[in-house]
């Protein structure tokens, strides 16, 4: 099928362009990335030549095509390298994307679905197809769910279209009102999705560490996944302000240290497995929450209500299963252990893993000393009491 289009010269142009738009900590594998663009687009390309349309392959429907694989072998490369697979499998899993895209784009061109529909015909099925290969390789021991769990979390794509919004506010808002806040909601929920995800990976290599066997590590990285879940639908239906970017960190920075001590302490009384844990562990979101969103409103205050939010929390976490013990739900040493001794033996090793993340390792290890002598004294105040 003749036409002008000349698909190598265009696979070279996007290249140049794309080398610009890596990020920078993944400078190193720019030419990786932009290569596979370039394979991607050539595939395309020939399998086109080779295919009897119904309709005319114009110039403007193969570049669009071309186009549409590129920026999604982009993105999807970026995710990849983000990501915890093993590189020898990045290439199986570009090419049966790839492929996906191909498909879907023979239909475009055969006029058998609009331009207005291609692209989210191919958001939506090259979605399915990364997870359904994703789940795959957990389901053949090539990762595990932790690290199956973070790769799904990873989007370049979502990143990309939030430094789009703040590098040009004024083409956000041109948009109309509920697409533009729409389009920003989307973009901060991944991105507290993203952040949700990177602890729970942070949180398994502890446990790991910790010699905690893999039926522990699922347990309670499950647990913890669940309730941070929990955590970010209040942020989906919060209507009252937005939150941006740094507030949004700074919740899940927060709630997910506190709600994993928990979730450690639990699992190690025996109690996370229970369905009134459960929904005690949807109680601690809800508290982390209300706490977090008063002070989210003022700035000023956000760097002195840490312990604040903390220990309101962990209190309020005790006095929730209060009731239980009353009832014989659970015994007086469980209630005892969520903040007796089970608290000093399984919290310290996670301090300088989770706390304060962008601090320096001299701060955090005098922070953590600090915490370590106050959790002594409140083991020793448990005991007196008992």
């Amino acid at each position: 099928m003749e036409n002008s289009f000349n698909y190598i010269e265009f696979a070279n142009d996007i290249k140049t362009q794309a080398r610009r738009l890596v990020p920078y900590e993944l400078r190193s594998e720019r030419d990786f990335i932009v290569n596979k663009m370039e394979e991607q687009v050539i595939k395309l390309a020939k399998g086109f030549e080779s295919e009897n349309f119904k309709s005319d392959l114009d110039d403007e429907k193969y570049v669009f095509a071309c186009q549409v694989i590129a920026e999604w072998t982009f993105h999807k490369s970026i995710d990849l390298l983000n990501s915890h697979i093993p590189p020898e499998y990045y290439d199986e899993i570009l090419d049966n994307i790839g492929y996906v895209i191909y498909e879907i784009l023979k239909k475009y061109v055969n006029d058998e679905i609009s331009r207005d529909d291609i692209l989210g015909e191919v958001e939506i099925n090259v979605k399915f197809e990364y997870q359904r290969v994703i789940e795959d390789y957990e389901r053949r021991g090539i990762i595990d769910e932790v690290e199956k769990i973070y790769a799904l979390s990873q989007s370049n794509l979502d990143k990309f279209a939030e430094s789009e919004i703040e590098k040009d506010n004024s083409n956000f808002y041109s948009l109309d009102k509920n697409e533009s806040k729409y389009l920003k909601d989307k973009v901060l929920i991944s991105y507290a999705g993203n952040l949700s995800y990177k602890y729970m990976l942070k949180a398994a290599k502890v446990l790991k560490q910790s010699n905690c066997n893999e039926v522990d590590r699922r347990i309670v990285v499950g647990a913890l996944r669940n309730t941070l879940e929990s955590l970010i639908s209040k942020i989906e239906g919060y209507e009252e302000f937005e939150f941006n970017t740094m507030q949004i960190e700074r919740l899940i920075t927060v709630a997910a240290e506190i709600i994993f001590h928990r979730v450690v302490i639990l699992h190690k009384l025996n109690m996370l497995e229970m369905t009134e844990t459960e929904c005690a562990l949807e109680y601690l979101a809800t508290v982390i929450f209300d706490i977090e969103k008063v002070y989210i409103k003022d700035n000023d205050k956000l760097k002195d209500t840490f312990e604040y939010t903390k220990g309101f929390s962990n209190n309020n976490f005790k006095k929730y299963f209060k009731d239980y013990v009353d009832d014989g739900t659970i015994t007086r040493e469980q209630y005892n252990g969520l903040l007796g001794k089970t608290y000093l033996e399984y919290l310290m090793p996670t301090i300088k893993k989770l706390m304060y993340p962008k601090k320096s390792d001299k701060i955090k290890d005098i922070l953590s000393w600090v915490l370590f002598a106050l959790l002594i004294i409140a083991n020793i105040v448990v005991h007196i009491i008992k």
